[in-house]
């Protein structure tokens, strides 16, 4: 029932078992490790007071909780980790610290590893019009769905997550509420969900004063494993989406008036995440899955019908031209705590592109809420990501959220792909994921074969004295080239054949399933793996001997702000651009564009604080901030009535 979570099951009962491939958990986060130049306080000190409500759910692309609302960064924000999450986005609770490494306290027996503690917040009054005195019969509530596990490593029973409450008054953290650890499938088979959500409310009168604050902690242990090709530090995972702190609720309705995305959607092809441009137009429409689809939630339990417009658009970010998109949104109702998947009518849709080489498109899908009030979140309503088509075939994300192994002598491993047109192989990608002590820098060979029916067949090309390398950057693959090029047809394999018992840990990817693309040998005959996943293994074809990465998305350090959107013509739109990062204001050396969905410019101004939104038809447009040096910083729709 959950294909996903089996492997923890696999993994420790193959330890001393011959012949077999493994799965197992990552050492560190490779981006965290990446990052630990770029963390510099761990208690934000000066933040200012926050007031009600207060709502995150992490839906933003960013590594670390936002400064302005949290004041750790211990935790790690991503989209891959949970499994079925409330909304797009969680936070992820384990041994390992900011910068990627273990907690030197964690052992074999749980202790306090990751906080995520909140600014101060101001819990003795509401700000309005005429502030007012909050008390405990306010019904002030918090709530937070939580998921033990996901795609990671179940907590044992005494890894659990506790919550606290600080009481500005006594100086004083108090321990409210915890939960035992426990396996995915047992937590279901307990609560009938894969995301619990908890209500708790506050009742002492200790709390409701100025500076009141809470926080998540989990408790963590590592298991004393000697096998150090296998030896890991992501243990114990719990994952803690939409936390929501306000008045005037009830630990029994927790209704929240908020429509969002709930998964990532990453490729608009039929069976790659990524391929060459010469290979996809060799044939495109045979590449092309036009029945990719996305789901939202409304999460407002009711009794109010929600009128929503769809939004969806390809952009060719070669010429910034639009190759799809809707100039009219389509609208529907949406009734409460109910669960849609948006399916957009691609007809015959096929990337097109004046691009010679390369190309790059950036696909968004976007909800807008016609029904007042506006939604408590609105980061959670876009959902982008961009489909890229450079010199490498990809099966995988980017992003390993465990490492696959064979565990004998002699192993080998074959990963299958299937070419639309002859092409030169070049060079192989792989990523490995680093364990403890580089245990895994064993020598293997590099292997490619031929096929047979959908098997592996001849052996084409190997190459010796190779072993695992990384490189200390974001998710970097290493590029293996070979000595010779090979002109490849159709269907072939890439892999490896081992030298050694130790696991060489290749990235595996959880959420792309390319079970029957690899394949694995350790007795003499070809097997499918029986993980579901995709191996983070990546072939370089055409004339060049290193992956093309220069087209990149947008920085998600900046946040544009725009309002009012929908925006009536002949009125003034407000844009607030900030840095993320250190929440200051960017005002100079940047200019906005406007155009339509087809690309043709409308206005070019100066970035400031308002645009007058002048003599405009009904429609979408397009608003765009580039630095006057000629660097795309952000974009946003926008919708004029």
């Amino acid at each position: 029932m959950y294909k996903y979570v089996i492997f923890a099951f696999l993994l420790f009962l193959s330890f001393n078992m011959i012949g077999q491939e493994l799965l197992n958990h990552l050492t560190t986060y490779p981006e965290l490790k990446a990052n630990k130049t770029k963390v510099v306080n761990k208690e934000s000190k000066a933040a200012s007071l926050l007031s009600l409500p207060f709502a995150d759910d992490f839906s933003y692309n960013l590594l670390y909780p936002k400064k302005e609302l949290w004041s750790d960064r211990y935790v790690y924000v991503n989209k891959s980790f949970s499994i079925n999450p409330p909304t797009i986005g969680v936070v992820s609770f384990d041994a390992v610290n900011d910068t990627g490494g273990v907690y030197p306290t964690i052992s074999q027996y749980a202790y306090f590893a990751d906080t995520l503690t909140t600014n101060p917040i101001r819990l003795d009054s509401v700000f309005g019009s005429i502030p007012l005195a909050l008390q405990p019969s306010d019904s002030v509530v918090l709530s937070f769905w939580i998921q033990p596990q996901g795609l990671g490593n179940a907590p044992e029973e005494e890894d659990s997550l506790l919550l606290q409450f600080f009481s500005p008054s006594l100086n004083l953290w108090k321990n409210i509420w915890a939960h035992q650890g426990m396996p995915l499938d047992s937590f279901v088979v307990e609560y009938g969900v894969e995301f619990l959500q908890i209500s708790i409310p506050v009742v002492d009168s200790i709390f409701f004063h100025s500076g009141f604050r809470f926080r998540f902690i989990n408790k963590a242990s590592i298991p004393n494993n000697t096998i150090p090709s296998w030896r890991s530090g992501l243990y114990d995972h719990w994952h803690l989406d939409y936390v929501y702190l306000d008045r005037n609720r009830s630990v029994v309705n927790t209704s929240v008036n908020d429509i969002a995305f709930t998964t990532p959607i990453g490729s608009l092809l039929n069976s790659y995440t990524s391929m060459p441009w010469n290979q996809y137009k060799a044939n495109p429409t045979a590449s092309t899955n036009v029945n990719a689809s996305i789901k939202f939630v409304n999460l407002d339990l009711g009794p109010t019908v929600k009128n929503l417009n769809q939004y969806f658009s390809i952009q060719n970010l070669f010429d910034k031209s639009f190759t799809f998109a809707n100039p009219f949104p389509a609208t529907f109702n949406m009734n409460p705590n109910t669960t849609v998947t948006y399916s957009p009518n691609y007809g015959n849709y096929t990337f097109q592109s004046a691009a010679s080489q390369y190309a790059d498109f950036e696909v968004m899908f976007r909800l807008l809420s016609n029904t007042p009030p506006p939604d408590l979140i609105r980061t959670n309503d876009t959902m982008r990501f961009y489909q890229r088509f450079y010199n490498y075939y990809s099966y995988d994300d980017g992003t390993p959220e465990a490492g696959y192994g064979l565990s004998n002598n002699g192993a080998r491993l074959a990963y299958q792909f299937t070419l639309n047109q002859g092409d030169s192989l070049q060079a192989i990608q792989f990523y490995f994921n680093q364990t403890v002590g580089n245990a895994n820098q064993q020598y293997f060979y590099l292997t490619i074969w031929d096929d047979n029916n959908g098997q592996p067949n001849n052996v084409i090309y190997e190459q010796s004295g190779v072993r695992p390398q990384f490189e200390d950057q974001l998710f970097k693959y290493y590029t293996y080239e070979l000595t010779t090029p090979i002109y490849l047809t159709g269907t072939f394999y890439v892999g490896w054949r081992q030298t050694t018992n130790d696991n060489l840990n290749i990235g595996f990817d959880f959420n792309n399933d390319r079970a029957e693309s690899i394949f694995y040998n350790t007795g003499g005959s070809w097997v499918n793996t029986n993980f579901h996943g995709a191996l983070m293994i990546r072939p370089i074809l055409g004339n060049e001997k290193e992956a093309y990465l220069e087209i990149k998305p947008i920085d998600e350090s900046v946040s544009l702000k725009i309002y009012p959107n929908p925006v009536t013509s002949g009125s003034t739109l407000f844009i607030q651009l900030e840095q993320i990062e250190n929440g200051l204001s960017q005002a100079t050396d940047y200019k906005i564009i406007l155009s339509d969905i087809s690309g043709r410019v409308i206005k070019t101004a100066k970035l400031s604080n308002s645009l007058e939104i002048n003599d405009l038809n009904s429609g979408m447009y397009i608003l765009s901030v580039w630095k006057n040096s000629g660097t795309l910083v952000k974009r946003s729709k926008i919708v004029v009535q």
